[in-house]
Protein backbone atom coordinates (compact mmCIF):
# COMPACT_ATOMS: atom_id res chain seq x y z
CA UNK A 1 0.00 0.00 0.00
CA UNK A 2 1.52 3.44 -1.22
CA UNK A 3 1.20 6.59 0.07
CA UNK A 4 0.23 9.44 -1.30
CA UNK A 5 3.08 12.41 -1.61
CA UNK A 6 0.34 14.67 -0.29
CA UNK A 7 -0.39 12.62 2.49
CA UNK A 8 2.88 12.19 3.31
CA UNK A 9 3.87 15.66 3.01
CA UNK A 10 1.04 16.68 5.74
CA UNK A 11 2.16 13.47 8.28
CA UNK A 12 5.98 15.41 8.28
CA UNK A 13 4.19 19.03 8.68
CA UNK A 14 2.24 17.81 11.84
CA UNK A 15 5.57 16.07 13.10
CA UNK A 16 7.58 18.93 13.15
CA UNK A 17 5.38 21.41 15.76
CA UNK A 18 5.38 18.57 18.55
CA UNK A 19 9.19 18.23 17.77
CA UNK A 20 9.37 21.15 18.47
CA UNK A 21 7.34 21.51 21.59
CA UNK A 22 9.26 18.60 22.77
CA UNK A 23 12.07 20.26 21.96
CA UNK A 24 10.93 23.16 24.20
CA UNK A 25 9.88 20.79 27.37
CA UNK A 26 13.14 19.53 27.16
CA UNK A 27 14.98 22.85 27.44
CA UNK A 28 12.55 23.73 30.37
CA UNK A 29 13.28 20.51 31.87
CA UNK A 30 17.19 20.98 31.61
CA UNK A 31 16.69 24.33 32.87
CA UNK A 32 14.48 23.57 35.94
CA UNK A 33 16.80 20.33 36.52
CA UNK A 34 19.65 22.84 37.11
CA UNK A 35 18.11 25.36 39.04
CA UNK A 36 16.71 22.38 41.55
CA UNK A 37 20.66 21.48 41.73
CA UNK A 38 20.99 24.69 42.32
CA UNK A 39 18.10 25.41 45.02
CA UNK A 40 19.16 22.27 46.74
CA UNK A 41 22.90 22.95 46.86
CA UNK A 42 21.90 26.35 48.92
CA UNK A 43 19.31 24.72 51.19
CA UNK A 44 22.17 22.25 52.29
CA UNK A 45 24.46 25.12 53.20
CA UNK A 46 21.83 26.69 55.14
CA UNK A 47 21.05 23.70 56.79
CA UNK A 48 24.95 23.52 57.81
CA UNK A 49 24.90 26.80 58.77
CA UNK A 50 22.12 26.36 60.66
CA UNK A 51 23.77 23.22 62.64
CA UNK A 52 27.03 25.87 62.85
CA UNK A 53 25.68 27.99 64.61
CA UNK A 54 22.85 26.05 67.05
CA UNK A 55 26.35 24.11 68.28
CA UNK A 56 28.31 27.52 68.56
CA UNK A 57 25.05 28.67 70.67
CA UNK A 58 24.99 25.44 72.95
CA UNK A 59 28.72 26.48 73.48
CA UNK A 60 28.46 29.60 74.49
CA UNK A 61 25.27 28.91 77.24
CA UNK A 62 27.79 26.32 78.02
CA UNK A 63 30.47 28.54 78.80
CA UNK A 64 28.31 31.16 80.37
CA UNK A 65 27.13 28.56 82.69
CA UNK A 66 30.68 27.58 84.11
CA UNK A 67 31.07 30.97 84.27
CA UNK A 68 28.13 31.61 86.61
CA UNK A 69 29.32 28.86 88.59
CA UNK A 70 32.53 30.27 89.17
CA UNK A 71 32.29 33.80 90.51
CA UNK A 72 34.77 33.59 93.02
CA UNK A 73 37.62 32.57 90.74
CA UNK A 74 38.53 35.51 89.28
CA UNK A 75 41.40 34.41 86.55
CA UNK A 76 39.10 31.44 85.01
CA UNK A 77 36.23 33.77 84.93
CA UNK A 78 38.01 36.28 83.25
CA UNK A 79 39.50 34.14 80.62
CA UNK A 80 36.33 32.77 80.18
CA UNK A 81 34.66 35.95 79.70
CA UNK A 82 37.32 37.10 76.67
CA UNK A 83 36.69 33.63 74.52
CA UNK A 84 33.07 33.91 75.03
CA UNK A 85 33.50 37.78 73.40
CA UNK A 86 35.63 36.03 70.65
CA UNK A 87 32.60 33.13 70.60
CA UNK A 88 29.85 35.59 70.21
CA UNK A 89 31.85 37.62 67.89
CA UNK A 90 31.97 34.33 65.59
CA UNK A 91 28.13 33.75 66.02
CA UNK A 92 27.09 37.29 64.57
CA UNK A 93 29.35 36.67 61.96
CA UNK A 94 27.83 33.14 61.27
CA UNK A 95 24.57 34.97 61.99
CA UNK A 96 25.01 37.21 59.33
CA UNK A 97 25.81 34.75 56.93
CA UNK A 98 23.25 32.39 57.51
CA UNK A 99 20.66 34.86 56.89
CA UNK A 100 22.39 35.92 53.28
CA UNK A 101 22.68 32.24 52.06
CA UNK A 102 18.51 31.64 53.31
CA UNK A 103 17.92 35.57 51.61
CA UNK A 104 19.37 33.89 48.80
CA UNK A 105 18.13 30.48 48.27
CA UNK A 106 14.47 31.84 48.63
CA UNK A 107 14.85 34.96 46.42
CA UNK A 108 16.79 32.10 43.57
CA UNK A 109 13.27 30.49 42.71
CA UNK A 110 11.17 33.77 42.85
CA UNK A 111 13.94 35.62 40.12
CA UNK A 112 13.00 32.56 37.56
CA UNK A 113 15.30 29.55 36.06
CA UNK A 114 16.15 31.72 33.20
CA UNK A 115 19.49 32.69 34.75
CA UNK A 116 20.44 29.66 34.92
Amino acid sequence: MALCPFALKRRVTRRRPRTRSLLQLQEQLETTTKGTYVLGRDLDTVIQLVARLSDGIKHENVMAKFCAERVDERFPVQEMVNELRRSCSSSRKLADELEEHACLATMAPSIGLESW
